[in-house]
């Protein structure tokens, strides 16, 4: 079966390291509906061959049309996987070729819905630190207006929602402290947790007050497409992300 979907990403960064943990933990890495396509990035452009103006990832379905944010990614294809188009046998294969067969969102609509809430919070820490990545490191200072303060600040904002997840949900729940319910939802909170410590060398979870959340991600980076090496981020790109500018 020739691949119908087409999935540009950066490897080592955020948004596309979500999808590639989930396809992942779902075993579609190798299927062969799914071609995974590495852009190259050179300064702040990204390419490669049929991928449309933006930044990844971007899925490119069947039809010529394009997925281009990462949490609607992850969402299409669960969708595909838990309820494929009988009339569309690349799906039904899809579907088949997954070695989890449980849904990543959760079996039940409370399951479903606690999926989407830890999902929110993930999503919104993840772009509070984004946001603290541009305004606080050497890497931007070339391409954009800093400012450390604001750094520091969305940092907080940041770190105020990895404590509503340890209280509301992982300090509750041991199942996931052992990966045995793992959904979208750990898949985007993980790739944040992963890539302010590997690449901005910030550890968010330094707090002693987010023991959960640091058995989590303890877990979850044994599994084997979280385990990275550091040479995995680039050196140059890596030396200037963990130049934090000073707050005066």
């Amino acid at each position: 079966m020739s691949p119908q979907l087409e999935l540009y990403v950066l490897p080592w960064g955020i948004y596309p390291r979500r999808v590639l943990l989930y396809l992942s933990e779902k075993g579609l890495e190798s299927s062969p509906a799914i071609k995974i396509t590495p852009v190259s990035n050179t300064g702040t452009i990204m390419e490669a061959p049929g991928k449309p103006p933006g930044s990844v990832p971007i899925l490119r379905l069947p039809d010529g049309t394009f997925i281009k944010q990462s949490v609607a990614i992850l969402e299409y294809l669960e969708d595909l996987c838990d309820n494929p188009d009988p009339a569309q046998d690349w799906q039904i294969q899809l579907a088949k070729s997954a070695i989890n067969k449980t849904s990543m969102r959760g079996e039940t609509s409370k399951e479903k819905a606690r999926t989407r809430e830890i999902l929110a919070l993930a999503d919104e820490a993840s772009s509070q630190f984004g946001f603290a990545c541009h305004k606080g490191t050497a890497l931007f200072v070339p391409i954009e207006q800093t400012n450390a303060l604001t750094a520091k600040l969305a940092l907080e904002y940041c770190k105020k929602n990895l404590k509503l997840l340890e209280e509301n949900y992982f300090a509750e729940d041991a199942r996931l402290g052992d990966g045995s319910q793992l959904t979208i939802a750990h898949c985007v909170l993980y790739s944040m947790l992963q890539f302010s410590k590997e690449l901005y060398g910030i550890d968010v979870l330094s707090e002693p007050e987010l023991p959960a959340l640091r058995s989590f991600y303890e877990m979850f980076k044994k599994r084997d497409f979280a385990r990275i090496g550091e040479f995995q981020y680039p050196e140059e790109i890596k030396k200037l992300a963990c130049q934090w500018l000073p707050v005066e």
